[in-house]
């Protein structure tokens, strides 16, 4: 199916009415697979439990010979291709925030700091394979309507879910997704926002894909603070590259002693390496994002403080 090409004009018309989003942008946005006759999921109309991603047991390890497809299913890349639908950097936003992400070298657009503090911990999730946020559902017959007119998709038939989170399970490399609304701590829905939120649930396990509410309080202050301090000694490295290298660096870690400050423990491992500090401070980091190392976040960490893992 041929999908028409707007002018520029067109596109920039579109985006000064909020209403409304160009099929030709939406299309710059995914890769379009071919539509077929429309089946119902094998598993449509099961009752999927509350799964909750931050349940899973520690720990760990994320598996080696993980590939993700260039997109899902529906379209959508995966991975540094992908695009998020909104984006943190438009004026008419009152909190937002963009950051590099830590296991692929794009850019994460947070709306709100209750979502920094979620895409941070997903970034040092181990099960966590892929995030996209801002991810977009849109309604196929609307867009069969819009592109035969050649006229614009209506922004109420498209819908944005927060987060959609691709993971795997313990002895499979199957890939599993789940969607995340992120909400304030304080949160307390009315009428319309609960018909949202039971409308991205629907259209989720109509996929055989997982949904859950999670509140900004879910990862504390002192976990983000972990997190954003691993964070800072990895952003500017190819996170993934460093996988066997991380899980060198795992393995002497667990064999050596964990007494005294952070600092001390990752100089005297990285002296017995053949290493710099930097170097261990950055393989340290890599090692909890895929799981080979897991930090107790009841705890602060921090180069002058004892170290604290869950083992």
């Amino acid at each position: 199916m041929s999908v028409p090409t707007s002018s520029r004009e067109d596109i920039a018309a579109c985006a000064e009415r909020s209403d409304y989003l160009a099929t030709s942008t939406l299309q710059a946005k995914r890769t379009w697979p071919p539509i077929a006759a429309h089946r119902p999921p094998a598993n449509q109309g099961a009752t999927i439990g509350e799964f909750r991603l931050l349940n899973l047991a520690r720990p760990f390890v994320t598996p080696r010979n993980i590939r993700l497809p260039p997109t899902d299913k529906y379209g959508w890349p995966h991975g540094v291709n992908y695009d998020a639908l909104l984006k943190a950097r438009q004026s008419s936003l009152s909190t937002r925030t963009t950051f590099r992400g830590l296991k692929f070298r794009r850019r994460y657009e947070a709306l709100s700091g209750n979502e920094q503090r979620i895409l941070f911990s997903l970034a040092f999730h181990p099960y966590v394979i892929d995030v996209r946020d801002q991810y977009g559902i849109y309604d196929v017959a609307a867009l069969r309507r819009a592109q035969s007119k050649r006229e614009l998709l209506l922004r109420t038939d498209l819908m944005t879910i927060d987060v959609i989170v691709t993971y795997v399970m313990p002895g499979s490399l199957e890939l599993h997704y789940h969607g995340i609304s992120i909400k304030d701590a304080k949160y307390v829905p009315n009428q319309a926002e609960l018909d949202r939120e039971q409308r991205e649930r629907n259209a989720l396990a109509l996929r055989g894909w997982t949904w859950e509410l999670m509140r900004g309080d879910a990862i504390g202050q002192r976990e983000f603070v972990n997190n954003f301090g691993m964070y800072r000694t990895v952003r500017d490295q190819d996170v993934a590259l460093n996988y066997d290298d991380a899980h060198w660096f795992a393995n002497a870690f667990l064999r050596s002693s964990a007494r005294g400050a952070m600092g001390s423990v990752l100089g005297r491992i990285s002296r017995r390496l053949g290493i710099s500090d930097d170097a261990a401070h950055q393989l340290f980091a890599v090692a909890v994002s895929y799981g080979f190392l897991t930090v107790d976040h009841s705890k602060e960490l921090k180069v002058e403080l004892p170290m604290h893992l869950i083992r």
